[in-house]
């Protein structure tokens, strides 16, 4: 089967990212299975468009547009032109930025699958602080927000579509609340696929002590989306209970903007830190962003991994820790809390600080437990989450969308 995805990002040339990390999961296995995926996508940063071969996928780095309408534009020209020449079975489009608008009103018989990832509306909302947020719901019921906007050329993307398909229930939901989905549109939930970049490696139990103190390590890019301003009040309760405890904190920095609009937007990092109790500071590591091919690097045999964003649609680096044998705590809202089962392979607990500490104590002061949930969520992601069966299952929509689309 030949199936187009198209994405602004695809690793490793201009980023990972949850679009970009699923659609090159998505490609490398479909191609492993003797299918032949393309990927339309953008340049890398400073260098020209350019077509080639990657890791066995056809790759057309071409979309070199700086804004929205005009990848819209070059996706649908570059989607003609595979028409024009080898054709194509089905094409997906993510929602986020609509890319394949453009192509869906021109060509409507063609079979589409819109993948939902996560839109403009929400995210803009959970990046906003409160003053924030209620201004861009005023705006939006006005039709002055970008972000509403954009969510409703979104939307308009998601209704054309013959199938959608989403990570999570709580996607799905947010989708049909909405009223995004398309009368017609045959809507699945299929989880985000995790391509083990190891898959020969050591599978064993997790390493865990009962003498060494474990690391605690919070993920994510320092934004208030992935719920950067609770990780003071987490360090502070922790460490007033296990002063011992390593802290790592793993994400990229960016700036912290106030209500207030006088004052100036400072570094997320300075914030963090002018806010720890002194004691604190020395026992917390900042890495900063961490490159994909290293993020294992970073994850300690005995750790505890912890996620605290205001939504996901699922989540990809909370697998990631998952996998990596780390005891996972999921304070995430959204579809990241459908990831595993509390107590049996993930901790979850309310998005509180005070309730994200006492979940972090309960592992670091419990090696058994700390075991038991390292070694389960490791299984989980490898029997629910494995590329294989979630190519399968994604097949298995391609080819009932491309039936239901013949005349």
């Amino acid at each position: 089967m030949r199936i187009v995805y198209v994405s602004t990002t695809y690793p490793p040339d201009n980023g990972w990212g949850g679009i970009g990390t699923y659609v090159y999961t998505m490609a490398q296995q479909l191609h492993a299975m003797g299918h032949e995926p393309l990927v339309i996508s953008a340049a890398a940063p400073g260098a020209a468009a350019a077509a080639g071969i990657e890791r066995g996928v056809a790759v057309l780095r071409v979309l070199t547009a700086s804004d929205d309408a005009g990848v819209r534009e070059q996706v649908r020209g570059q989607l003609e032109r595979l028409l024009a020449s080898d054709g194509f079975d089905i094409v997906e489009f993510p929602e986020f930025g609509a890319p394949g608008l453009d192509f869906q009103h021109a060509h409507p018989e063609i079979p589409t699958v819109v993948r939902l990832h996560s839109d403009a509306e929400l995210c803009a909302l959970a990046e906003a602080d409160g003053v924030r947020r209620a201004a861009l719901r005023v705006r939006a019921a006005f039709g002055f927000s970008a972000a509403h906007r954009q969510a409703s050329l979104e939307r308009a993307s998601v209704r054309l579509a013959h199938a959608v398909s989403s990570p999570s229930k709580w996607t799905l939901a947010q989708a049909r609340r909405r009223g995004w989905l398309g009368p017609t549109a045959h809507a699945a939930v299929i989880p985000n696929p995790y391509l083990d970049p190891d898959p020969a490696g050591d599978a064993g139990p997790c390493a865990t002590s009962d003498e060494v103190s474990p690391t605690l390590l919070l993920f994510g890019r320092l934004a208030r989306l992935k719920g950067a301003e609770l990780i003071p009040r987490i360090v502070s309760q922790v460490h007033a209970m296990r002063p011992d405890l390593p802290v790592r904190i793993v994400g990229q920095s960016g700036l912290r903007r106030s209500a207030m609009p006088a004052r100036r937007a400072v570094d997320y990092r300075e914030w963090i830190v002018s806010r720890l109790p002194v004691g604190s500071r020395a026992r917390v590591e900042f890495l900063g962003g961490v490159p994909h091919d290293t993020i294992a690097s970073v994850m300690p045999a005995d750790g505890i991994a912890c996620f605290f964003s205001v939504f996901e649609a699922q989540g990809y680096t909370h697998m990631e820790a998952m996998h990596h044998g780390l005891a996972t705590v999921i304070a995430s809202g959204g579809g990241a809390r459908e990831l595993g089962t509390h107590e049996r392979d993930v901790l979850l607990c309310r998005r509180r600080s005070a309730d994200i500490a006492a979940a972090v104590l309960k592992l670091a002061d419990d090696a058994p437990l700390r075991r038991r949930i390292a070694d389960a969520g490791r299984r989980r992601v490898a029997e629910a989450y494995g590329a294989a069966s979630i190519a399968n299952a994604m097949l298995g929509l391609y080819v009932s969308t491309v039936a239901s689309a013949q005349p």
